[in-house]
């Protein structure tokens, strides 16, 4: 090979390491939205509150005259 060639081949490698560089970085701030949207959806599960229990008694199934 040349130096011609092998410079070449060089800037081709420096340019997919650049976008790969930038897919990282969107992929991280994409982690980081999602891990923010996950702790959001758990402290909204919390904040609910909770349900009436439901009557299992006799007299709750027994018919009305």
């Amino acid at each position: 090979m040349t130096i011609p060639e092998l410079e070449e081949q060089l800037r081709q490698r420096d340019a997919q390491i650049k976008e790969q560089a930038a897919r990282i970085k969107e992929l991280e701030r994409e982690i980081e939205e999602l891990k923010k949207l996950l702790v959001e959806k758990a402290k909204s599960k919390e904040a609910k509150p909770p349900k009436e229990a439901t009557n299992y008694s006799v007299g709750g199934h027994e018919r009305k005259l």
